[in-house]
């Protein structure tokens, strides 16, 4: 979609799912210097996918590039500029927080305050710290589910905006010096570092829970425990994930390189080829066979979902 400011607007078509997610593109030569501000009720969170992008309000002015991504306060004012001569595409999310907390003592409890504490502002996700990470990879199972849209997309889109909304409530309660600057490692991201570095290492080998957690001296249920609290996923959960990108990255990379799927499983730590299959569908909205015919067939939408799996997983 081609944005301009006679048609950029938000409109949910429905009530009961006031949720938008949608890719946008700026064309080189777009300009925005005379067009009025942007202001919406929605919390709007915009994702990179390419290119550049300046995002303006009163008082901020902030450059994001491929991967990174940045929160706009319900009801701030703001501007979107090219960088460069180049377009920019990016992916926006935009909902209302009532979705998320329906009940209105949960909504005065945990969405006013926050909504009130950061008004007018703008929040970075730039890949400082692997709870940023988190985020990010919130947001891009969010644009998933949203353009595969599989049956129950929408429970699970408010899954996951609880999950994104209780990390930036942590901000305002744990990191209020730091909210939109870089974020200091906690002891729990510090771990979850080290078993996703070690997961990234080992994952074509058979590693199991047990190996994850005796790497970062911790018991099974603690390491568990520690990955939920910063990826709100366990380390199984992450390993399956990650196998799945190395699965996509090898396709990509080289569509004819394994003419057999059961080898490509067995690359990537599956020992099981019909498990696999089940997975890579489950992670990327369709087989391993069909996303290599879908490399021949219409390669930008296989580069725009190797790009959106890649930028869902958490690389060191």
């Amino acid at each position: 979609m081609d944005v301009s400011f006679s048609e950029y607007s938000i409109k949910h078509k429905r009530a009961e799912y006031p949720v938008l997610v949608r890719f946008m593109e700026l064309k080189a030569g777009y300009k925005n210097s005379e067009a009025p501000s942007l202001k919406f009720n929605d919390i709007i969170i915009l994702i990179i996918n390419n290119g550049s992008l300046r995002v303006a309000t009163e008082t901020e002015n902030h450059v994001l590039n491929a991967g990174q991504g940045i929160l706009i306060n319900s009801g701030t004012a703001f501007k979107l500029h090219l960088v460069s001569n180049e377009s920019c595409g990016f992916y926006e999310i935009a909902f209302d927080v009532k979705y998320v907390l329906p009940e209105k003592p949960l909504y005065d409890l945990y969405g006013r305050p926050f909504i009130k504490k950061v008004s007018g502002k703008l929040i970075l996700l730039n890949e400082d710290t692997i709870r940023d990470e988190a985020i990010l990879d919130n947001c891009n199972r969010i644009v998933a589910a949203n353009l595969v849209k599989k049956k129950g997309y929408e429970l699970i889109t408010r899954s996951l905006l609880s999950n994104l909304w209780f990390s930036l409530l942590e901000y305002t309660v744990d990191r209020d010096s730091t909210i939109f600057g870089k974020n200091s490692h906690t002891s729990d991201e510090k771990r979850v570092e080290a078993a996703v570095a070690y997961i990234s290492e080992n994952y074509s080998d058979m590693i199991t829970l047990d190996d994850i957690a005796d790497h970062i001296h911790l018991s099974n249920s603690e390491c568990c425990r520690c990955f939920k609290r910063v990826l709100f996923k366990s380390p199984v959960e992450y390993l399956m994930e990650y196998r799945i990108y190395s699965a996509v990255r090898l396709l990509y990379k080289d569509p004819g390189a394994y003419e057999s799927i059961s080898d490509l499983s067995y690359i990537t730590g599956f020992n099981n080829p019909s498990y696999f299959n089940k997975i890579f569908k489950r992670f990327a909205g369709c087989t391993p066979t069909a996303y290599r015919k879908l490399l021949k067939n219409d390669p930008d939408k296989a580069e725009r979902l190797y790009t959106n799996i890649k930028e869902g997983i958490t690389v060191l």
